[in-house]
């Protein structure tokens, strides 16, 4: 991916001036990120409609594109956060509770914050500096979140019996209990 983060950034100058390949490329690149971020966020159906959404978005946004200290990953990623939210506020949209089986529940398992940096630095590929500045946090907070989340992720799978599905409840690592003796003491 890296590869294709730097065709973007190259790309991204000659598509506010309008050069139509250009959008065009951008779009190819950006698409599948976008369509991996809405599914697991979103239910299928839901989610290929708000990533069309989101790309159009982004072609409309193009020419206000303001490079402040933000990759254009970044840029694309607040207009897919913004899409989502309001496919989610729409009437009829279903609760994160009966979404898809394993990815989406895995997700909506960790706390608002985590999951975001998961998805950001999985999905979106964004390095450690750029996901501290759109999720405004330190760059050792965004580690330690995401180290956090797998660790959770991990031992909610590894408890999971092979073909079990998903209960709705929080992920956080088990913590070892103290066995206690006599007198009440830690053993």
């Amino acid at each position: 991916m890296p590869g294709a983060d730097i065709e973007i950034d190259s790309l991204v100058l000659d598509a506010i001036d309008g050069d139509r390949r250009a959008i065009a490329r951008i779009l190819r690149l950006i698409h599948p990120r976008v369509i991996r971020y809405c599914a697991a966020l979103l239910r299928p159906a839901a989610a290929e409609e708000v990533a069309q959404q989101v790309c159009l978005a982004v072609f409309r946004a193009l020419p206000t594109y303001p490079d402040r200290n933000q990759t254009f990953l970044a840029f694309v990623h607040r207009i897919a956060v913004d899409e989502i939210s309001a496919a989610r506020q729409a009437p009829g949209s279903e609760s994160p509770a009966t979404r898809l089986p394993q990815l989406p529940r895995l997700l909506g398992i960790l706390p608002p914050r985590q999951r975001e940096i998961v998805l950001l630095r999985i999905v979106w590929g964004l390095s450690t500096d750029e996901t501290a500045r759109v999720v405004d946090c330190p760059p050792g907070a965004v580690r330690l979140a995401q180290h956090r989340a797998l660790a959770a992720l991990r031992v909610l799978v590894d408890s999971l019996p092979s073909g079990a599905s998903l209960e709705r409840r929080r992920a956080t690592p088990q913590r070892r209990r103290h066995r206690v003796g006599c007198h009440g003491r830690r053993v």
